[in-house]
């Protein structure tokens, strides 16, 4: 029979003991709910993003592109074919917009081209976690670098090029070859869906499709290859004209002509389905044609020109 005094010596050990894991669980817990609070900032600082560019679309535009960054860099031909091409630019201007502040390295989620009926009338738009202060910063480095830069209530104006630069109130960061251009996309207005699915998407009209098509729209997705679906609206001859699409990007190497001819077709109430897969290889052939030609314009004079007092 145990003694009250053995008893209270057993008692104590075992209380000692739930007190220390009370303190362990205690500790867990209070840990476990500070990394959720860190990652909840880092997620919202860093990584959580809303699409805006596709809301500056000027409402004229008949070719548009939205490319959707978080995405397509993790797509080993991008990564190959296009980062190099930020190499090109003036990596001393890039320099001083970091030292104020207004560094864009990997804050850029998404890039839109949308052109006008004339092919002149063009508009670039940035979207991403961009410097809120992007634009002034910008307008300060080329005004140093002996740029005579017109300032404006939004933006900023290079003369005599006339190109525009400003940043809209949602971020995003757009340039157009006007004022008057800048002006139009500004203020976001409804987005075209269809630039908005999977990792972005092309829409177009006339004089960018040819007739009898009156609109052509797709989508893609990346992962071992870029899956692409699109759909075309016209009138008789539609399937003929997607046909001659088709062998223009076809034309580009022999391993997208081989895509091309792949490709599946499916009309449907006088509109056409479509859908065609590259192969990591064809992607890739894709990405060195298209960031050839873009190096090419980007070490011309035109394009250099604007930028360099």
């Amino acid at each position: 029979m145990a003694t009250p005094s053995s008893s209270a010596a057993s008692a104590a050990p075992e209380k000692r003991g739930a007190t220390r894991f009370r303190w362990v669980l205690l500790v867990f817990v209070g840990l476990l709910v500070l990394g959720l609070a860190v990652a909840y900032v880092v997620h919202e600082r860093y990584v959580a993003y809303t699409p805006v560019a596709a809301s500056h679309v000027p409402p004229d535009a008949a070719l548009v592109a939205r490319f959707d960054l978080t995405h397509v860099t993790l797509y080993e031909p991008f990564r190959r074919y296009v980062f190099p091409l930020a190499d090109l630019g003036n990596a001393q201007r890039r320099d001083r917009l970091a030292a104020r502040g207004a560094s864009v390295a990997g804050a850029v989620r998404e890039v839109v081209l949308a052109i006008g009926t004339t092919g002149t009338d063009w508009l670039v738009v940035l979207g991403g976690k961009l410097p809120s202060h992007l634009d002034q910063a910008l307008a300060s480095v080329l005004a140093e670098e002996g740029a005579r830069v017109e300032r404006r209530s939004q933006g900023f104006v290079l003369e005599p090029s006339g190109l525009a630069f400003a940043q809209a109130t949602d971020g995003a960061f757009l340039i157009a070859p006007s004022a008057e251009r800048l002006g139009s996309a500004l203020a976001p207005r409804s987005p075209i869906p269809e630039l908005l699915r999977e990792s972005g998407g092309v829409v177009a009209r006339r004089p960018f499709v040819p007739p009898p098509l009156e609109r052509f729209e797709a989508s893609f997705e990346g992962g071992s290859g870029v899956e692409v679906r699109f759909l075309a609206t016209g009138g008789p001859g539609t399937e003929l004209a997607v046909r001659g699409l088709l062998a223009g990007f076809g034309a580009l190497h022999p391993e997208l002509a081989a895509v091309a001819r792949a490709a599946t077709l499916e009309a449907q109430n006088g509109s056409l389905r479509g859908e065609l897969r590259l192969p990591s290889t064809a992607a890739e052939r894709l990405a060195e044609v298209l960031a050839a030609q873009a190096a090419t314009w980007l070490l011309s004079g035109q394009a250099r020109g604007a930028l360099t007092p």
